[in-house]
This record gives C-alpha cells, structure tokens and sequence, in this order.
C-alpha cells in the first residue's frame, strides 16, 4: 500500500470511529460501524476520482435531492451508463428529454456524466441518503434511511429476498449492515442483474445470491423466507396475482411481506401506474396477506404483511 492510500485509510477509518463514539452504547452502534467500514473501502476504491466527483456534487443543491424525480434522473444516468453502456452523449440527450423540468439536466456536460457514474455507489449511498453530499461523504446518522431499515426488523439470522432490486443499492446496503445474513436479490432485468453480481464480485465472505426473476414469478425457493422485501417496485408489477403467490409460496408460515411503495395521495412521481393506497392494501389481502402496519415514508407508504393462511 502507497503512503497515500496509507493516509487516506488512516483519515477514514478515524472518520467511522467519531461516528460510532457518537451513538455510545445505543442499538445502532454495530450498524454505524459497519457502515463506516463499507464507506471506508466504497472512498478507497474511488480516491482517484474524489475530487472531480466532489466538484460535481457542489453543482447541485439541497433541494435537489429532496425530489423523487430528481434521484429518478440521477438513477437513470447511472443505469444507462453503468448498465446499458451508453454514451455520454445519448445518456444527455435521454435525460433532457425525460426529466425536461430539471434544473440541473441544463447544465449537466458529459464529463459529469463520465464522473457520476465513475463514483456510482457513493453516488446512490448519497441518494439513498446514508451518505451527506459533502465531502468527505460521511455517515449521515440522522437518515430517515435508518427509519426503513429498522422498519424491516432484520436480524442477523434472517434469510431475506428483496424483489425488484433495481441498481441494488439497497440490498449492498442491508449486506453491509447485516452480514451475516442470508440475502436473495431479485431482478427482472438481466442487465441489471449483472450490474449487481458486479457489485457483490469481491464480497465473497457474503452470502448473497442474485435471482433473474420474471414477470409472474420472483424465482425464489419455496417456503425458504423470513422476510421479503419489495420497494418501489410493486406497482410496476404486470401480473400482481401471480407474483403475490410466488411470494406466498416462498415465505415461511410465519415470513413477513414488507413494501416501501409510493401512493397517489403521498407521491409526486407522474408515474401512471402508481396506485392509490386502499387499492395496494386491497389487492395484496385479496391474494393471502394480513395487513399488519403502515407507517408514512416521505412519498411512500411502508406496509407490512403476514400470510393469512398456508
């Protein structure tokens, strides 16, 4: 290791023990500090490009990534960069196209392009709001994405399936804190499946394993689950019957289905498939499920359910 990389370890890992001697004794402390460990390494492996990507993040502002569509246009980038290997040039001209009310789409140039996707992660653990935008990238402790996580109640010994993982951010997220459980991933997309194998590559001490599933089933074991996850993503479904029994049938008699899942009463997305929330209620008890708790995420909806019979 170069006196450099030396340094910069040294300042990282200094940066996670001031994180973790900030919650003291508190449930969280393990978590914080296996977050600070995987931003750690996530800093490491993207020192090189730190300062070009920490030029770009000071051209945005706060209220930027507040919005819904705005993470939706930087997540767009990412996937037709990292994904589908476009050009810079088509990724601008899909984004000005797409997201035409977005300030920052007129003054993005294709060398921010090149160094969004460049520090990808950083950039969806930034979105994911586990990170702040300013350097050095710190562990944001007040997140509402910690709201989520303990939402799900994930223990060490679980066996987790999240369908429809899109990027996979928040599965590598829930890895990181939780390693010691066993993780399924589920995605439609090839594509996006692989970016996620790319992802896990070097985790090999992680038992992670990542299912291309389709449009009626998720592909997952039977009677194999403590806990399914499915986040934004639920209303994309084509054929919610058929996927709502795959789940049931790879859920234990006593594994919880959990949704983050926008509503038209909460969400600003003009996504036409987005359902009101009595109808997501309605057609998940309608295939099995007991509605368990809800609780208001920003522009989402969290929902828990149990099987009603097996």
């Amino acid at each position: 290791m170069s006196n450099l990389s030396f340094i910069f370890v040294l300042i990282l890992n200094l940066s996670a023990c001031s994180v973790a001697s900030q919650e003291g004794n508190s449930p969280g402390k393990v978590h914080l500090q296996n977050l600070a460990q995987y931003r750690s390494e996530l800093l490491l492996s993207s020192q090189e490009e730190l300062k070009e990507f920490h030029k770009v993040i000071d051209k945005l502002s706060l209220n930027d990534f507040e919005s819904e569509v705005f993470k939706e246009m930087l997540y767009k980038l990412i996937a037709d960069k990292k994904v589908y290997d476009y050009s810079n040039e088509i990724i601008l001209r899909f984004l000005k196209k797409d997201f035409p009310n977005i300030k920052f789409r007129e003054e993005l140039t294709l060398n921010d392009i090149e160094v969004i996707s460049e520090n990808s992660e950083i950039m969806e653990s930034i979105l994911d709001g586990v990170l702040k935008r300013k350097y050095p990238f710190s562990l944001d402790v007040n997140t509402s994405f910690f709201d989520e996580f303990y939402f799900y109640k994930i223990d060490s010994t679980d066996i987790v399936g999240e369908i429809g993982a899109g990027l996979g951010n928040f599965s590598v997220l829930v890895s990181a804190l939780e390693p010691q459980i066993e993780l399924f991933v589920n995605e439609i997309n090839k594509k996006n499946s692989q970016y996620i194998e790319e992802k896990f590559k070097n985790q090999t001490d992680k038992k992670v394993k990542i299912i291309l599933g389709n449009k009626k089933s998720a592909n997952f074991p039977l009677n194999k689950f403590d806990k399914i996850i499915i986040r934004n993503s639920f209303h994309h479904f084509k054929y919610k019957k058929n996927m709502l029994h795959s789940i049931k049938e790879s859920l234990k008699a006593d594994g919880v289905l959990y949704l983050n899942e926008p509503t038209t009463e909460l969400s600003s997305d003009t996504c036409k498939n987005i359902l009101p929330e009595n109808e997501v209620i309605t057609k998940i008890i309608e295939n099995g499920f007991t509605l368990e708790e809800t609780k208001e995420f920003g522009e989402r909806l969290l929902l828990k359910f149990t099987i009603t019979n097996k």
